[in-house]
């Protein structure tokens, strides 16, 4: 449970898409919804149920946004080793959902 407010961004104040939204919750909320993050954590990887090796964001113990932008400045330089083809492929690969426009 929490309360929605409005936090100005910039711009004209009398639009809405000029502020973003931020959720207050309670100290007692937080305490017991990381009690149970932690607990249903611990269960997924006792039991294996949580695959490291493609699942990385919000796992215990693991750094995906360090490790993805590794992988993309690695891409970046071969790519200027090589060429813009070798890039789309690699992105491609990395992060099937983005589309790439060619020119």
């Amino acid at each position: 449970m929490g309360v929605t407010i409005l936090i100005y961004k910039k711009g004209d104040p009398a639009k809405v898409d000029n502020f973003r939204p931020i959720t207050l919750q309670s100290v007692p909320y937080k305490i017991f919804s990381s009690f149970i993050r932690n607990r249903l954590q611990a269960f997924l990887d006792i039991n294996k149920y949580h695959n490291n090796a493609i699942q990385k964001g919000f796992a215990h113990g693991q750094d995906g946004v360090l490790e993805h932008t590794e992988m993309l400045d690695f891409m970046m330089k071969e790519a200027k080793k090589t060429t813009e083809a070798t890039l789309r492929s690699c992105l491609t690969y990395a992060m099937p959902s983005v589309r790439f426009i060619t020119t």
